[in-house]
């Protein structure tokens, strides 16, 4: 596992606040396939990653971004082995190669259990070393944005900052 910079701090802040914030983003996902909003998702997450080139001084940001990400749902096969650990294949939805591994899961459901999905599989990539950041998106589709207002109480809370600084796994709650 990496250990965090404040520069990759920042990325992974700043891919958060990216998405979270962006117009495009699909807001209304209630009765939507996963695969249907990670395509939405993606040209969000190159995007994000080509700013980062621009900012660096790349000559063609976007194509260095498309080729640093990938998602499991375009054209094509992934350079990454798809790997087995405990008997089952773990790959994530996306994938950031550079200028940081960081593997991001997009779960959206109505209930909480999925949330405990989503955060185990995060710890297998972590923990198997093949990623030194997990990004953890969750949908919150319940009528009352129980999931999300579960964020703000203390539990939820210690959880989350826990799993930031001990596994370099961040989680946001949409």
């Amino acid at each position: 596992m990496r250990r965090k910079s404040q520069a990759a701090e920042q990325f992974i802040d700043g891919l958060t606040a990216h998405i979270e914030g962006h117009v495009l983003r699909q807001k209304k996902s209630y009765g939507k396939r996963e695969s249907e909003i990670q395509r939405g998702l993606y040209p969000l997450i190159v995007e994000y990653v080509a700013k980062h080139y621009r900012q660096a001084g790349y000559k063609n940001p976007q194509r260095k971004a498309a080729e640093a990400v990938y998602w499991e749902g375009q054209d094509g096969s992934s350079k990454d082995p798809k790997v087995s650990v405990f008997a089952a294949r773990a790959y994530p939805d996306f994938i950031i190669r550079e200028p940081y591994r960081i593997a991001i899961e997009y779960k959206q459901s109505r209930s909480g259990s999925l949330v405990k999905r989503c955060i185990g599989q995060g710890l297998m990539y972590i923990m198997s070393e093949d990623y030194d950041f997990a990004y953890l998106l969750f949908d919150d589709q319940s009528k009352n944005k129980a999931i999300l207002k579960s964020m703000a109480h203390p539990r939820e809370k210690s959880i989350a900052l826990r799993m930031w600084r001990d596994f370099n796994m961040k989680m946001q709650v949409l």
